[in-house]
């Protein structure tokens, strides 16, 4: 069969294949890697902005917990020498009348970090009406001493709807 072909014609034949194999040589060897490399390349980028934005939320958080301690950190020392929080919880609740609903207070220490101990006061109250429980927890969280209610278990009296018994763990920063 090549026999028979003009010598020009097999040369262009011969190089029309040769470009052939190179082109698909090209592609397989050449292109194809490069664009799975792309799409390599460009799912990384991704994953790194994805990355990027959640460390620029955890940077605004930490922040914002900085913050907090910092403020904290001046209100702890805004307080009274000698403050502990039983006796400030057990005060609170004079002033603003049930200190004859308290059934038991358990004080405790948790220790946060080297320099941070968190007081808690656990507290149950029975047969207390709500118009008194209300004001006692505002004048509590709304004090100068930064004390929290951290827990709060509120159930009705099966003999009087009207009164509660109440089981709360109180929360301040040393």
């Amino acid at each position: 069969m090549f026999d028979t072909i003009h010598q020009r014609t097999r040369q262009i034949l011969i190089g029309s294949v040769l470009a052939v194999v190179v082109i698909l040589a090209l592609l397989q060897w050449v292109i194809v890697p490069l664009q799975r490399h792309n799409e390599d390349v460009q799912a990384k980028i991704m994953r790194s902005r994805t990355y990027l934005q959640e460390l620029s939320q955890l940077g605004q958080r930490y922040e914002q917990k900085k913050k907090s301690l910092e403020r904290l950190g001046t209100t702890v020392l805004k307080r009274p020498n000698g403050f502990t929080l039983f006796a400030f919880v057990e005060s609170q609740a004079t002033k603003d009348g049930l200190r004859k609903h308290i059934a038991f207070m358990r004080p405790s220490q948790k220790k946060l970090s080297e320099e941070r101990t968190e007081e808690l006061v656990e507290m149950r109250l029975t047969g207390i009406d709500l118009d008194i429980l209300v004001p006692y927890l505002f004048h509590v969280e709304s004090a100068p001493e930064e004390v929290f209610v951290k827990r709060l278990t509120i159930r009705s009296k099966e003999r009087n709807q009207n009164l509660l018994d109440v089981d709360l763990v109180l929360s301040a920063i040393l």
